[in-house]
């Protein structure tokens, strides 16, 4: 991201950096249709935008681990929209995201989400929203369910592509 950072301009043709890049991210998850034939996420992007105001956000996150998370945006401006798909067996490969992202499972299928911090698989079953803070955590997801799993997926922050694959971490057995 810093080679783009530095060979990109913050504006081009009016629009954000970011959006630039979301855009070009646009023609790249074109090509993801084929991959979800061999159980990945079919992810199309619903929608991108900037904010023309200067938008913040902080976010409070109870009940998942040990007291309270606070995850604080300075510039929650640049936001995409994904729709994500996950047939029965699929998964969805150890990633993180640039920005933080609030998803709704529509079911009818459970997404099993784990994080890399402690590996814990946590399970969301249909009509059940949760937050992926971003930021270089890691997760992985997967279906193990019999039924399709369909994602509403909004991040807010986006500085470049929203999903950027990564290795699992050392200790953990959770495989996708």
């Amino acid at each position: 991201m810093n080679i783009l950072k530095s060979t990109l301009p913050d504006r081009v043709c009016g629009r954000s950096r970011a959006t630039v890049l979301v855009t070009l991210l646009i023609g790249t998850i074109a090509t993801l249709p084929a991959l979800a034939d061999h159980g990945f996420p079919h992810v199309n992007v619903l929608g991108q935008g900037t904010f023309v105001e200067d938008v913040s956000a902080i976010f409070k996150l109870k009940g998942i681990g040990e007291g309270t998370t606070v995850l604080k945006l300075k510039d929650a401006s640049d936001m995409v929209v994904l729709h994500i798909s996950i047939e029965p067996g699929g998964i969805g490969p150890w990633h993180t995201h640039t920005g933080t992202g609030m998803l709704i499972n529509l079911g009818p299928g459970v997404v099993t989400n784990a994080v890399g911090d402690d590996c814990e698989p946590h399970h969301y079953q249909a009509n059940e929203a949760f937050v992926d803070p971003g930021d270089g955590e890691l997760h992985a997801v997967r279906n193990d369910s019999q039924d399709p799993i369909k994602l509403i997926a909004v991040f807010y922050g986006v500085d470049g592509p929203p999903v950027t694959p990564t290795d699992p971490p050392h200790d953990c057995d959770f495989r996708p």
